[in-house]
């Protein structure tokens, strides 16, 4: 088999070159490789070749200096933080839990110069990530980065996802990052759009007819608009179609703050209410433990904000409590099951 850089995505290309330098395969995977069964002639590179498919799968989870180059690959990707948006139990699910979808579509040809794809898919009740990747026949400049404009997402049933439209039913919270590329040719965007429900999805088709390349530090000059009728059909994995969540349905409400949901998944803790005033503050009580929480206006309609707050809160740390207090300003509110 030969190495070829358009056979292998970013993961692919890690694993290989860490195989390419080591004379042993770590021993963790050797004790995975003895116990399949498969077809394959037992020389050296045979069991690289498996260990490469074994790690991509469980490298997350087994620890070590490879290991975290991964953790590290996919927290640049996914953390937020760079643009001030807490999202840690988002990035702590998907480093723990292998919380990603790793989609890695053909690209599709824009023109004679663009090509586009989708390489990575993150989905639960709440939020919605998609890592798009765009490949240029030429170098970009270091300050360019890349906008999906006139996006459409939609279900297997042609439910609406997500609408770039001002007639769009659904309220949605959507941003972008930039994701840093040591290819010059290359430009990664990560699409996040939250919104209060998401249902549980078999595909996704995810279409758009614009991209645009800009300079972050003069985005005025020298912008580069790219037409194109772009569409991508994903079929969700089955971690994300048969995601568990817990759910309480008692709340606690005043005349001006009304609960309306408190759901936990995978992802963390996320509390939807009405709130007629400015959220200062806003913090969990979980037994002896207290947790400070994000804030998203989801929608503003006649001077009442409907907001989700995100919490780094997991499952395990609530399966067995019936109640849970929330602080929002100086007001304490029940939430029970």
């Amino acid at each position: 088999m030969k190495y070829q850089d358009n056979d292998f995505d970013e993961i692919d290309e890690m694993l290989f070159k860490y195989f390419k330098e080591k004379q042993e395969v770590p021993q963790e995977t050797q004790n995975i490789i003895k116990n399949m069964n498969y077809n394959v002639k037992r020389n050296n590179f045979g069991i690289r070749k498996i260990a490469i498919i074994i790690l991509a799968i469980t490298t997350l989870t087994t620890g070590g200096v490879f290991a975290q180059n991964i953790v590290s690959f996919f927290k640049n990707i996914f953390s937020l933080s760079s643009i001030n948006i807490n999202n840690d139990s988002v990035v702590d699910a998907i480093e723990k839990d292998n919380y990603i979808q790793n989609v890695n579509s053909k690209f599709i040809k824009i023109n004679n110069d663009y090509k586009i794809k989708i390489d990575y898919l993150m989905l639960d009740d709440i939020n919605l990530y998609i890592v798009f990747s765009l490949h240029s026949a030429k170098d970009l400049g270091e300050n360019y980065r890349m906008a999906v404009n006139y996006l459409n997402i939609k279900d297997e049933n042609q439910n609406v996802i997500y609408s770039y439209t001002e007639e769009n039913e659904v309220k949605t919270v959507k941003g972008s990052k930039k994701i840093d590329c040591t290819n010059a040719k290359e430009k990664k965007e990560l699409v996040f759009i939250y919104s209060k429900e998401y249902p549980k999805m078999k595909q996704l088709n995810i279409s758009f007819t614009r991209v645009i390349l800009y300079d972050e530090k003069n985005p005025d000059k020298n912008v580069i608009k790219i037409d194109c009728d772009c569409n991508f059909k994903i079929d969700v994995a089955e971690k994300f179609i048969n995601r568990e969540n817990i759910e309480f349905h008692n709340f606690e409400n005043t005349d001006d703050i009304e609960i309306k949901k408190c759901i936990i998944n995978n992802t963390g803790m996320y509390i939807i209410l009405n709130a007629k005033d400015y959220i200062s503050s806003k913090e969990i009580y979980i037994g002896e433990d207290s947790y400070k929480g994000t804030e998203m206006i989801i929608d503003s309609n006649g001077g009442q904000d409907e907001c989700i707050l995100q919490f780094d809160v997991n499952k395990n740390e609530v399966e067995e409590r019936k109640e849970i207090s929330l602080k929002i300003n100086d007001k304490i509110l029940k939430i029970k099951e």
